[in-house]
């Protein structure tokens, strides 16, 4: 077959399209991955059902202006949009029965369509639905229907009985005089189909003629961190007031008593307790369990309770299990013996609770009671009841006889639990609570509880010898059905032995280091009440935490609830409080029947819940997925309620606050983020050539910094042209840096750096940047595969390594310039991107201390003066390109809780690859830029705009970790589109630069009011060999990145010369300037 191919003629198409060639039977598909106002990217695959390799060459209409195309050469007609593409040195051919794929982005051809008509009375259908309301405001969500034939540009007046506070989707605006609002579409929704509609929503204030009572709940900023917990602890706890089942209710005013008749079938009176969750059974399974982890949450930090000045609210909740659990053991008559005790386990049942659907005042079921006794055993609910009510006779110490009263319980209960084990009896709550773990882990649970209150070691001993027959839940979490890592936890803390540290310590770790987390940083467990178990893991931490001294482990036990507690308070990729009635975008629909209060039996009406559950945890996202939630009441997994999902949420709160008052858990970065400082950058060190053919001398960034005698050392004398004043000078001003910028590559090792000068610069007050670019240059050729995640991971082991071995705060930049295309091209990439980055960081941030972390993307926006196109948001586009900008937010999005700052670089040359047209990688095609084609005089304000645009994008502070100009340039002199040494001017560009960064320096208070705090230049020194064998993106510009220069010839010199000096004056206006 000839190797001469017929162009094939491929329509772009959304869905996925081909056309056979009719000369070379070669099959093309061009797939669109992303899709938006202005632009799209599309994958094209050449595929060769052959069964001989075939060299390809391929045509298609583009249907848009290609911006960048990858993994071919291309040519594009500017008239027809026809793209022609072939294969590159290394995919130019096509093996038989196989594909090679390659991509493009492009930016859209505005087509002439008309105008649509104006909207005619009655086109548009306005809907207003109640989205939440509190006593002074209320949120609607807002629905406009086109009822045309025709497609509507869409505005729309109503009035609105308050003042509008938020608003989202739309432009708002509303009359301060009338109240009326007027709303009309955002650029991405402002066009309304027939018979479709849009959505928006705004939030209002109340307008009285009275002045308002103060809302509750009050609508909260999302805040986290100390604040916060100060805040949420109190409304935890207010949701075991709404949990009551017969009251009282002196602050949850809308519930009424239900269940008034409990316990009358078997004489006793079993009214009081909590309903378990959205339902109004009360099991005592999992109400054991929550009343003991609430006792233990304000014995262990009892601090934090005061400090929020809840010790006696608290106290007030769990009373009323307490209370409920001495009527709901009935201790017989004999007190030597157990025989005909009784247990009530259990009120209501379960399924016929579970098929009514509403408030319990409305119930009207029978509600029987479920009893256990010697022949019908359940040792587990007996012996979580003597734990709950022994750890409760610790709680009410200063209440001498109802301490006596509980303790007392608990050892007859404990003796029945232990005289007749078995659960043969405990059977109603199957299929709700089934006791899936056994019941060795509540009588090792009851007794160290009972040890704690008595001192008495036959509990300890019992303690440890039912703990040791337990069901093993290392790698799972405390919960209401397996208490042996609570056992664990209290016997090392206890006796101090290594068998229990060593369990607990296992649990902690994977919670730590072996859980899957979300891209937001969420420990995820289980999709049934997932920040149930993460939050309940954050309280084991703290709680393991506060016995240990200050140091690495408790720090990064603190660090890790921290991380869980604030995810949950609204810290997360969806910007949202998952605790009713606090914080950002919080539930408004739990799975809950009494806040719901449908009068007619039905789940769906009304539509919102009527009352807001204050303090309740909802269960949270379904998978390791941040956005795998909807508030939707009918989804009882992910907005399910309950005793036990806020009772570790609840000893985490307090944890946090005693903790945090006492304890640093983060570097001290206040004021290195309020300042504006400087740095410089290289690699590891700097080559130097040698007056000795062939060797190098090796200079690092610490020596230039510390070495006072560098211009006497014997060892820098042999430096070729060594110019012992030049670098004297040098060395005066890069003392006045702050930043000494590194470099992570693929292959790295730790014995490139001199760790004890690192250190030494670092107690003198330098902070270390390290640029972890592990990935580099080839994410263009697509995403990371499985093999190469797996490197990443070990790669990560050796940073943490190397990171362990310096004191003090340290920078730690990921994967600079990751924004190719290949991973920005579709949703799914950059989600899976966001993830492989945040593993690593979690990876690291469990395992080191004083780390900040940021993520750096390159600025690879439009940059012409006379570039005025609407999507970069400025008047031109060398001031910004927002659009550009703006492409990597779902990455940093769903990773902006785990990073410290934002990052992004800047480099820029006279000339470069073209990036229309770039070429092989070893036969680059060469393009020269004018002065406005690059818009090299408006760089500094582009930088500020950039900062502001990140910092108020992200709310983070923004670095510049490395800043490169490009300083040769080239005049095609003989036009053959080729670079020859004797049309390039090495210093072309030297004033540009210089220019560059003393507009930087004047610029430096505007910088820091943008969010910027300080920036490095790339390179210090110009390296003749910089990239050589590389992608080299500034071709023979690579040599000339650095301020400082020297006799040393590109691509000849191994190595810089010591005959340096200055480009202008650049070094003294960066390091110089106050």
């Amino acid at each position: 077959m000839s190797l001469t191919k017929t162009f094939v003629m491929v329509p772009t198409l959304l869905l996925m399209s081909y056309t056979q060639a009719i000369a070379s039977d070669l099959e093309v598909k061009v797939i669109k991955q992303s899709d938006w106002d202005t632009g799209f990217c599309s994958n094209v695959s050449v595929y060769n059902p052959t069964n001989t390799k075939e060299l390809w060459n391929i045509s298609f209409n583009a249907e848009g202006i290609v911006t960048s195309l990858w993994n071919a050469n291309y040519a594009q007609n500017s008239t027809t949009l026809d793209v022609t593409a072939s294969g590159l040195n290394w995919n130019n051919y096509v093996e038989p029965q196989s594909s090679i794929v390659f991509g493009y982005c492009a930016n859209k051809v505005a087509k002439e369509t008309p105008p649509p008509p104006p909207p005619s009375d009655g086109d548009l259908l306005i809907t207003q639905t109640a989205n939440a309301q509190w006593d002074g405001g209320f949120c609607k969500n807002v629905q406009v229907k086109n009822n045309s034939d025709h497609e509507i540009d869409w505005e729309v007046n109503f009035p609105i009985d308050g003042v509008v506070t938020k608003s989202w989707s739309s432009n708002f605006s509303q009359n301060p005089n009338t109240l009326e609002a007027t709303a009309s579409g955002l650029e991405w929704n402002n066009l309304v189909k027939p018979n479709a509609q849009v959505e928006f929503g705004y939030c209002a204030n109340k307008v009285a003629s009275t002045p308002t009572p103060t809302p509750t709940p009050t609508p909260t900023p999302p805040i986290t961190g100390d604040t916060a917990y100060h805040e949420v602890l109190p409304l935890a706890l207010k949701f075991y007031e709404a949990q009551r089942a017969t009251g009282p209710f002196p602050t949850v005013t809308w519930r009424k008593a239900g269940g008034l008749n409990d316990g009358a079938d078997v004489g006793r009176d079993l009214t009081g307790g909590w309903f378990d969750a959205g339902d109004h059974v009360k099991f005592n399974l999992p109400m054991s369990y929550s009343a003991t982890m609430l006792n233990w949450g304000m014995i262990a930090f009892p601090n934090g309770y005061s400090q929020a000045g809840e010790s006696e609210y608290g106290k007030e909740q769990v009373k009323t299990a307490l209370d409920y659990f001495v009527q709901a053991y009935n201790e017989g008559t004999n007190p030597d013996s157990a025989s005909d005790d009784k247990v009530y386990y259990q009120v209501g049942d379960a399924g016929a609770d579970h098929g009514f659907w509403g408030p319990p005042e409305l119930m009207t079921m029978e509600r029987p009671t479920f009893t256990c006794d010697a022949t019908n055993k359940c040792s587990e609910v007996a012996g979580g009841m003597a734990a709950a009510m022994a750890s409760g006779a610790i709680l009410f110490q200063d209440d001498a006889n109802y301490s006596a009263l509980l303790l007392d319980k608990a050892k007859k209960i404990y003796h029945y639990a232990e005289e007749y084990q078995g659960n043969n009896g405990y059977t109603a709550a199957n299929g709700f609570y089934s006791s899936y773990s056994g019941y060795n882990d509540e009588l090792a649970w009851g007794a160290v509880w009972l040890y704690k209150a008595t001192g008495d070691t036959t509990y300890l001993n019992k303690a440890k010898s039912y703990v040791a027959n337990a069901s093993d839940a290392k790698y799972w979490s405390q919960n209401w059905d397996n208490v042996s890592n609570g056992v664990n936890l209290l016997l090392a803390e206890i006796t101090g032995e290594d068998t229990y540290k060593s369990a607990i310590e296992t649990n902690l770790n994977y919670w730590q280091n072996g859980i899957s987390k979300t891209a937001g940083g969420l420990a995820f467990l289980n999709k049934w009440g997932s920040l149930r178990y993460s939050s309940t893991a954050s309280f084991m931490a703290l709680l393991y935490a506060k016995e240990l001294d200050n140091g690495e482990q408790k720090t990064k036990l603190i660090n890790f609830a921290k991380e869980q507690i604030d995810y949950i308070l609204g810290n997360n990729p969806r910007n949202s409080s998952y605790v009713v009635g606090y914080g950002t975008n919080p539930p408004i629909n739990p799975h809950h029947r009494a806040s719901h209060n449908s009068q007619t039996n039905n789940i769906n009406l009304p539509t919102n819940n009527e009352f807001v559950l204050e303090g309740a945890l909802v269960g949270g996202p379904k998978s390791a997925d941040d956005f795998d939630y909807a508030d939707d009441r009918t989804d009882y997994i992910a907005n399910e309620v309950a005793t036990d999902y806020n009772a570790g949420f609840t000893g985490a709160l307090a944890g946090l606050i005693e903790l945090s008052s006492n304890n640093s858990t983060t570097p001290t970065t206040t004021a290195l983020f309020n300042e504006f400082n400087v740095g410089f950058g290289g690699s590891y060190a700097y080559p130097f050539s040698s007056t000795t053919e062939g060797e190098k001398i090796w200079v690092s960034s610490v020596d230039l910094v510390l070495d006072d005698n560098i211009e006497n050392n014997s060892y820098y004398a042999d430096i070729k042209d060594f110019d012992a004043s030049a670098f004297d000078n040098l060395q005066d001003s890069l003392k006045n840096s702050k930043f000494l910028v590194y470099w992570l590559v693929e292959g790295w090792e730790e014995s490139w750096f001199n760790t004890t000068k690192i250190q030494e610069a670092m107690n003198a007050g330098y902070i270390p940047v390290f640029n972890y670019w592990y990935f580099g240059d080839k994410l263009m050729n697509g995403m990371p595969d499985t093999d190469k995640k797996a490197q990443y991971a070990q790669d990560n082991a050796k940073v943490i390594e190397f990171l362990n071995k310096l004191n003090g705060t340290k920078m730690l930049i990921m994967e600079p310039e990751f924004n190719k295309n290949s991973i920005l091209s579709s949703d799914a990439n950059q989600h899976e991107f966001a993830t492989i980055i945040g593993n690593a960081i979690d990876s690291i941030k469990s395992n080191t201390t004083d780390v900040l972390f940021s993520l750096a993307m390159t600025d690879t926006g439009n940059r012409g003066v006379n570039q005025t196109y609407d999507k970069c948001g400025y008047t031109n586009c060398a001031l910004g390109d927002k659009y550009e900008w703006g492409r990597p937010e779902i990455i940093y999005n769903d990773l902006i809780n785990k990073l410290d700052f934002i990052s992004f670089q800047e480099m820029i040359g006279e000339f470069s690859r073209d990036p229309m047209n770039a070429g092989g990688w070893d036969s680059p095609n060469p393009i020269a830029y004018s002065d406005d084609d690059i818009g090299i005089d408006k760089l500094p304000t582009r930088i500020a705009n950039f900062s502001a645009f990140l910092k108020e994008k992200y709310n983070k502070p923004v670095f510049l970790p490395y800043i490169a100009i490009a300083t040769a340039t080239w005049t095609d002199a003989n036009g053959n589109d080729a670079i020859e040494d004797s049309e390039i001017d090495y210093n072309g560009w030297e004033d540009k630069a210089n220019t560059t960064y003393q507009t930087l320096s004047t610029m430096k208070q505007e910088l820091q009011e943008s969010g910027l705090f300080g920036f490095a230049p790339m390179a210090l020194f110009d390296d003749p060999r910089h990239d050589y064998g590389g992608y080299q993106y500034f071709m023979n510009n690579e040599y000339h990145l650095g301020i400082v220069k020297s006799g040393a010839v590109d691509e000849i010199d191994s190595a810089t010369n010591g005959d340096i000096k200055s480009k202008e004056n650049i070094v003294s206006t960066i390091f110089d300037t106050p």
